[in-house]
């Protein structure tokens, strides 16, 4: 049964990590492999940069050329390509999921289908 008091860590959550210096031709295999993940999240030396939606990753590589010219660069060139940062809405692992969905529907509407980002402690 549903309580309202559950937190967001009780939610099925995913962890796909990539590092920046990793080529886009690895992410592209993540996605292709498993079109259920919502994103990732792009670590430089163990230090989170930012996430890739899925989503916005496919709009971008559904450009003329884009999968060709990109595919051999690394994620660090399409974090400075997407520009992202202001995209991620990040939560702990202990906010209500009520808290979260909050958040979540009070950013701008182009981010509202952005997935919504659990940060675990320590990490």
């Amino acid at each position: 049964m549903f309580s309202l008091n559950y937190q967001v860590k009780e939610l099925k959550l995913y962890d796909n990590q990539i590092e920046t210096s990793a080529l886009v031709s690895e992410i592209v295999d993540r996605f292709k492999s498993n079109p259920t993940l919502l994103g990732a999240i792009v670590f430089s030396n163990s230090k989170f940069v930012t996430m890739i939606s899925q989503k916005l990753f496919w709009k971008y590589m559904s450009l003329p050329y884009s999968l060709e010219l990109s595919s051999k660069r690394s994620i660090k060139y399409l974090v400075d390509l997407l520009n992202t940062k202001n995209f991620n809405l990040i939560v702990s692992e202990k906010t209500l999921i009520t808290e979260a969905a909050k958040k979540s529907l009070e950013r701008a509407a182009k981010f509202l289908e952005e997935p919504i980002l659990v940060k675990i402690t320590p990490q």
